[in-house]
């Protein structure tokens, strides 16, 4: 139902903490369905890990050198519904040769070889 978002952790256990703060987030939205939720039940959850990139970008296109077969198209973090559907189209147009959806300053922004994810930390 929600999703939490920790930074600076490997910790993927659910925590009850965060199911009750799911609980709030309903009785705000939806009071009806959460006055109907039996609250004391045992709740279950999941939690895992999303990839993403120093600067919340994805990484988008080629890897490497100009003739390298190697692309992505990963690093979307939480915002893989948003970043998707255009991301792919940028994708099948580098791949292609074909025109881009996106401006030059903004597919440079998603390379994979852009500065803020190949420089040393």
């Amino acid at each position: 139902m929600g999703a939490g978002f920790v930074r600076n952790t490997l910790d993927t256990s659910p925590k009850d903490a965060d199911h009750l703060m799911n609980i709030e987030i309903l009785k705000e939205a939806v009071p009806e369905l959460a006055n109907n939720l039996n609250v004391s039940t045992s709740w279950q959850g999941q939690a895992g890990l999303r990839s993403q990139t120093v600067d919340y970008l994805p990484l988008v296109g080629q890897v490497g050198l100009a003739d390298s077969r190697v692309w992505t198209f990963s690093a979307l973090g939480s915002k893989g519904y948003a970043y998707a559907p255009i991301c792919s189209e940028l994708l099948a147009g580098l791949i292609c040769g074909e025109m881009l959806p996106l401006a030059r300053q903004m597919v440079e922004r998603l390379s994979p070889n852009r500065k803020s994810v190949t420089k040393k930390i």
